[in-house]
């Protein structure tokens, strides 16, 4: 039994500071990362098609992203291969008021060409024969209600090899324990839990970008597919990729990651002591195309401490304008940059020149205003979805 496995691909993805051009060809960029996870399916051949939640960035992908998966799904399907899915955090909506509470993936459901789990309150499950081997693949929705840091699957069993199945394979998207963010949104699934609540041998998650593979017992595997592009700065370049899975009789399971050649980013950090005097602009433009060609996403970020007559020489603007056409984007970031102030024993915070130093600068002060715990996490779980749109 041959199973393909990918995960957080994020179609429609949109990029604050990027022009309409910038974004369609980004878009496109990401489509490609998701296309060449359908050819090699259709290639190796696989049986199985997992997708293990945010094929799509937002629950209102455009009508691009909505036809070019269903083009993928068809070729799939013309060839017998069975597509299972889930959705994520990114791409379930959530509240009935958004999209009427239905998922993008519910439309590929209703017209039979995919098998969508989205019950949170059970596993729901599909029993596949191949050749003279019963694979059952199940898969646990998302509740967008559920507390940040909840266990969905602590309270649920699933059990399918006990009830006869040859090899089984669960499908969650969440974090892992061990591996989860500083402050998470959204499920963790404890190793426990993976280990006791279900008896499958291959359960593969998605929501960490970067991949990961943990043992849980002999012969059992939690598997993170990782992305199949960079999503944000900071990302490793080992996250774009995917999961080829087989199984053979009496050997189980052996798993191989794809690797998918992502866009190229390049990250440029200057102290302001290291900033010449006069022409800083050019200086920083001369960097930046010393380091990154054409297709490359930029992050050129400026710290310390920096005198008022040099500061008044940099200017975002005219140096995004320079570098159009020149590298595929670039954003600036001015958040750790502090104006000298005379006269004073500490550095001031000059003229603000970023957006996402606005962003942070605000939610600092709300934060520093509203003593409730509760009301500060919100406040800085906001100003993290936001600055999402920057990275």
């Amino acid at each position: 039994m041959r199973v393909v496995a990918t995960a957080d691909n994020h179609l429609n993805r949109y990029y604050e500071r990027m022009s309409p051009q910038q974004l369609r060809d980004r878009r496109q960029l990401l489509r490609d990362a998701f296309r060449a996870v359908i050819d090699y399916a259709l290639q190796w051949p696989a049986d199985v098609l997992c997708i293990c939640g945010d094929l799509f960035d937002t629950a209102d992908p455009r009508n691009l992203e909505r036809s070019f998966v269903a083009n993928c799904f068809a070729e799939l399907r013309a060839q017998g291969i069975t597509i299972c899915a889930i959705s994520g955090n990114h791409d379930t909506p959530r509240q009935t008021t958004e999209q009427g509470g239905a998922a993008p993936l519910e439309v590929y459901q209703q017209l039979g060409a995919i098998q969508l789990f989205e019950n949170a309150t059970r596993v729901t499950s599909t029993t596949l024969t191949i050749g003279d081997l019963h694979l059952a693949i199940g898969g646990l929705g998302l509740n967008p209600s559920a507390a940040p840091g909840s266990d969905p699957l602590a309270r649920l069993r699933w059990q399918p090899r006990a009830e006869g199945a040859d090899a089984a394979i669960l499908l969650l998207h969440g974090q892992l324990e061990g591996l989860a963010a500083p402050r998470p949104d959204g499920a963790i699934f404890g190793r426990a839990t993976l280990r006791e609540q279900t008896d499958a041998d291959v359960i593969l998650l998605g929501d960490i970008h970067r991949p990961h593979t943990v043992t849980l017992a002999p012969g059992r595997m939690a598997i993170i597919p990782g992305a199949t592009e960079r999503m944000t700065f900071g990302e490793a370049e080992d996250v774009p990729g995917f999961v080829a899975l087989e199984f053979r009789p009496g050997a189980g399971w052996t798993a191989q990651r794809h690797a998918i050649a992502a866009q190229p980013r390049c990250e440029l950090t200057f102290r302001a002591e290291a900033l010449p005097e006069q022409e800083i602009d050019q200086f920083l433009i001369d960097q930046v195309l010393a380091a990154a060609g054409p297709q490359t996403l930029v992050k050129l970020s400026l710290a310390g401490v920096i005198s008022k007559a040099q500061r008044e020489q940099v200017h975002p603007r005219l140096i995004l304008d320079r570098l159009q056409g020149r590298v595929f984007a670039c954003l600036i970031d001015t958040f750790d940059l502090l104006e000298e102030s005379p006269g004073r024993s500490v550095a001031q915070r000059g003229v603000r020149l970023s957006q996402p130093e606005e962003l942070r600068a605000f939610a600092g002060e709300l934060v520093e205003q509203n003593p409730d715990p509760a009301d500060q996490a919100i406040t800085r779980a906001a100003l993290d979805a936001i600055l999402e749109h920057y990275r």
